[in-house]
């Protein structure tokens, strides 16, 4: 005889199958053309060391950050910038406010990245904005720099993050908002986040916040990563890792009959009460090992950002890898149930485990294919 907890697990699970078999939108082939276009306009973030192993054509944009805290350090940005632009690649150089204590050095600076032949500037805080006695004023440092802006610089970039508290909805619409107040073309640049559940949620709320400003989305992803290097990467940004999560998508895939892409995609929009009572008869029926999952925070600093981990070289530290395939698979099903124009929403890889193996995964996307597949 079946006990009470598993018949309230049949409940929980029944009352997400009509809200989910309720809408007609569910089943979708792969998209692959969808796919070839994330490919196509993807982009990838590069330490300057590394513009020389990045072929011509091999990706749309090219971020060059800025990590190290010498001004000097803006040389070595401006020559990378130029040899990308010389093969022709659209490039984006970092340029964090709380390295400048004077205008005139950050209007130099950024004067010499426009005749490097950046394309667009990332206006960023920095990593050292701890030194900064304010937390209120943290998220608006790097505006700061719009009125320094050189003339032939009508293309900015601001930094949006799904897992932190500082920057919400509000904060970043006031900086789209400065940003075209300046008469300037705008796109939001996302820190990673591993649950595709949640980035899609962030896009959603955030392209309907700012849907009377245009602007353009680079989400962020991990290329193929390490695990224990990602978990190492998630937990200094605070990004939350999802393994709890992962038991979950499988038992809804295999009891409901639904595929992985409408759960990732749509999960957001069934109603709260039934997922968390779904999630509380999961957790009766499995345990996970919660000592490798880092909960959200809202804290409004942090010791590095993405950029610190950026990698130069070929992965070396051994066993399994992730692979962004859930994240991939999710957008481009909701950019082709939204009609997102391509240009819109685009890929943005941080290869945190070797810049090789992420020009890879973009290759292959462009042909349509999802990682491992």
């Amino acid at each position: 005889m079946r006990g009470k907890a598993f018949w309230q697990l049949v409940e929980a699970l029944s009352r997400v199958r009509n809200e989910i078999t309720c809408n007609e939108n569910l089943a979708h082939p792969l998209p692959v053309q969808r796919l070839m276009e994330l490919g196509k306009n993807a982009s990838i973030e590069i330490a300057p060391s590394s513009a020389e192993q990045i072929p011509r054509g091999s990706v749309c944009q090219v971020y060059v950050n800025m990590v190290k805290k010498d001004l000097a350090h803006f040389d070595e940005v401006a020559a990378s910038v130029q040899l990308l632009s010389e093969r022709n690649f659209w490039t984006v150089a970092h340029v964090p406010a709380s390295r400048f204590i004077e205008r005139e050095i950050a209007k130099s600076i950024m004067r010499k990245l426009e005749h490097s032949g950046a394309n667009a500037l990332l206006l960023l805080a920095g990593n050292d904005a701890n030194d900064f006695d304010s937390s209120n004023e943290f998220p608006h440092i790097a505006m700061t720099l719009l009125p320094l802006l050189p003339e032939g610089i009508r293309n900015v970039c601001v930094t949006g993050y799904p897992e932190r508290g500082h920057n919400t909805q509000q904060i970043l619409a006031t900086k789209c908002q400065a940003v075209h107040a300046a008469r300037c073309e705008v796109c939001v640049v996302s820190q990673f986040t591993l649950d595709p559940r949640h980035l899609i949620h962030w896009l959603d709320e955030t392209r309907t916040q700012l849907a009377d400003l245009s602007v353009r989305y680079r989400i962020g992803i991990p290329g193929p990563t390490p695990l224990k290097t990602l978990h190492r990467v998630a937990q200094i940004c605070q990004v939350p890792t999802i393994q709890q999560d992962e038991y979950q998508l499988q038992l809804l895939e295999a009891i409901l009959g639904i595929d992985r892409a409408a759960i990732l995609t749509y999960s957001h929009q069934l109603s709260s009460s039934s997922l968390r009572n779904l999630a509380i008869e999961l957790c009766n029926h499995h345990r996970t090992d919660e000592s490798i999952i880092v909960k959200r925070q809202s804290s409004t600093f942090t010791s590095g950002g993405p950029s610190t981990f950026v990698s130069n070289s070929i992965a070396t530290e051994e066993g399994a890898v992730f692979l962004p395939t859930d994240q991939i698979l999710a957008l481009a099903h909701y950019c082709d149930r939204t009609n997102v124009r391509p240009d819109e929403v685009a890929l943005h890889f941080y290869p945190f485990g070797c810049i090789s193996s992420t020009l890879q995964l973009i290759a292959d996307l462009r042909e349509g294919k999802l990682p491992n597949s």
